[in-house]
């Protein structure tokens, strides 16, 4: 079930990452689309469906890199699911679905050019934006996916771009009404204090330079396979908590990912065989669904890499051995 909704997360932070980059379609050549006789949505649609794809196919080799694993992030993710969906549910009273697709951007003849400035929109100018990124930010914290958190940081920079266009966009379409209402209701994150932009300023770039540091250790520690480790895998009920380093090498990893697909079919018997005296192997994989690595240790001559089998409560080590073709499976064993 937890990889399903790691790749479905993947997924949708995928389309949500393409947002600002198909409004970017539009707010440039306004003009241009609105002097179209037909519908421009004939062009940009399939053209939004295709970034989907360039995306999926750019972000697809790291779609199962895990920067953490923990059941309570589910918890954070679905407070942040409600937010979203409220903010969704609240922009779109007084305002009408036209105005939510963007038809009056593009379309010369609408009429449907009034400013609203009630309702959510007189506490935030642009809900919709921050209820999007209450759903990124969901999928993001509950997945625990690197590739998630990058499509996050991603959208959000280009829809700091958006929404500066956007804004010069509607100050020339309603001129100092627009003015003033910027002047008193921020872009995206709603006021709770009265200095909001210096409070917001220091998270950010706190933030900031929280995620380069990190991504400047894990580069430096390539070699490394973890970044933070705590606990050992030898005990039954004992945790190992550790953050998966995005730089490291995964040959071995690869390898061992395919030795747990083959362990799940009538090879197994025969490979078990080969590499350990516990017959309890085979049985344990055929009922267990799901496989996450939780620990490693490497040295210049062997690797270990020990994986949670959740379905059956046990764990998979799987030793390595340093050949002269490089490091080989070279032993099993399964802990209960």
């Amino acid at each position: 079930m937890r990889h399903w909704l790691q790749h479905f997360g993947w997924l949708v932070c995928v389309v949500y990452s393409t947002i600002p980059a198909f409004w970017l379609m539009i707010h440039p050549f306004a003009e241009r689309w609105r002097a179209r006789h037909r519908s421009p949505y004939i062009l940009l649609l399939p053209a939004w469906m295709a970034m989907w794809v360039v995306v999926a196919l750019v972000t697809r080799p790291w779609r199962d890199v895990l920067l953490y694993r923990a059941d309570w992030t589910w918890g954070v993710a679905v407070l942040l699911f409600v937010c979203g969906l409220y903010l969704y549910s609240q922009s779109g009273k007084n305002f009408s679905a036209k105005q939510l697709g963007g038809v009056p951007e593009v379309h010369g003849g609408n009429r449907d050019q009034q400013l609203v400035t009630d309702g959510i929109r007189a506490r935030v100018r642009h809900p919709v934006y921050l209820a999007h990124l209450c759903e990124m930010l969901a999928w993001s914290v509950g997945t625990g996916l690197a590739v998630c958190w990058g499509l996050t940081a991603f959208a959000v920079a280009m829809g700091a771009v958006m929404i500066r266009m956007e804004d010069a966009e509607l100050e020339k379409r309603f001129q100092e009404g627009f003015r003033s209402y910027r002047r008193t209701v921020p872009a995206v994150l709603p006021r709770i204090s009265r200095t909001p932009s210096f409070i917001i300023l220091v998270t950010i770039i706190a933030l900031v330079a929280l995620a380069s540091g990190f991504l400047v250790f894990a580069a430096a520690r390539k070699d490394q396979p973890m970044l933070f480790q705590y606990g050992t895998p030898e005990l039954n009920e004992g945790r190992a908590f550790a953050i998966m380093n995005p730089f490291r090498n995964q040959d071995s990893e690869h390898t061992a990912e395919r030795l747990i697909r083959d362990l799940r079919t009538f090879e197994c018997a025969r490979i078990v065989h080969s590499l350990s005296s516990e017959e309890q192997i085979c049985p344990a994989m055929s009922n267990n669904q799901d496989a996450y690595l939780m620990w490693r240790k490497d040295s210049d001559s062997a690797r270990m890499l020990v994986y949670d089998l959740p379905d059956v409560k046990s764990r998979l080590w799987v030793s390595f051995a340093r050949h002269e073709s490089g490091f080989e499976v070279d032993g099993l064993s399964i802990i209960r």
